[in-house]
C-alpha cells in the first residue's frame, strides 16, 4: 500500500483500473494506438497522438467510456468525416455507424461524386450509401449530364469500376 492511500482508496484505484483495461479489451484497436503513442514514465500519462485533432479524439474517448458522444468537450458541431475515419481506423464500429448515418443525413448532391471518388470508395458501407444516393441522383437527369458530372474524375484509379455501377443502373447509358 502506498504511503497516504487508505484502503478504500486502493480499493476504488484498483476498481477503476479494472474498468479501464475492460473497457480497452473491447477496442484493441484503439488500446493498441494508446500504447504506442505513451511516453514511458509520464505522471499522469501523457498521449502524444501525431495527427489527431484533440476535439474529435475527444468525441471517441466520450463514446468509448459513456457510450455516446455527446460529454466532455462535446459542442454539438462534430466533423462527421474526421470522426468516421478514426473510428474506422480504431475499428469502433457503432461509433463509425453513427458518424456514417450523419454523414448521409448532410451529404448534398453536389458534395456526392467528389466525397465519392476523394476518399469514400476506401470504406465500402459509405460508397455503397454514396453510391445508391448518386443512382437516385442518376434516375432524374439525363444520360449527358451525368456522364458530364462523372468527367472529371476520368483519371482516378476507381473510375471504371464506379462508373460502370452508375451506368449499370441508368437507363439512357
Amino acid at each position: 500500500m502506498g504511503a497516504g492511500l487508505s484502503t478504500e482508496d486502493s480499493s476504488h484505484r484498483l476498481h477503476r483500473v479494472g474498468a479501464h483495461r475492460a473497457i480497452m479489451r473491447q477496442w484493441p484497436a484503439f488500446a493498441l494506438l494508446l500504447q504506442n503513442f505513451t511516453r514511458p514514465g509520464d505522471d499522469p500519462i501523457v498521449h502524444k497522438l501525431i495527427g489527431i485533432d484533440p476535439e474529435i479524439m475527444q468525441l471517441i474517448v466520450n463514446f468509448i467510456y459513456l457510450g455516446q458522444i455527446e460529454g466532455p468537450g462535446y459542442t454539438g458541431i462534430v466533423d462527421w468525416r474526421r470522426l468516421f475515419q478514426l473510428a474506422h481506423r480504431f475499428q469502433i464500429a457503432p461509433l463509425a455507424e453513427i458518424a456514417m448515418e450523419n454523414m448521409c443525413k448532410e451529404i448534398r448532391l453536389q458534395d456526392a461524386l467528389p466525397t465519392l471518388f476523394l476518399w469514400a470508395y476506401q470504406h465500402p458501407d459509405y460508397e455503397e450509401r454514396l453510391l445508391t444516393f448518386a443512382l437516385e441522383y442518376g434516375k432524374n437527369v439525363s444520360a449527358s449530364s451525368l456522364h458530364a458530372s462523372l468527367e472529371p474524375y476520368r483519371d482516378h484509379p476507381q473510375f471504371l469500376r464506379i462508373y460502370s455501377r452508375l451506368c449499370a443502373s441508368h437507363s439512357g447509358f
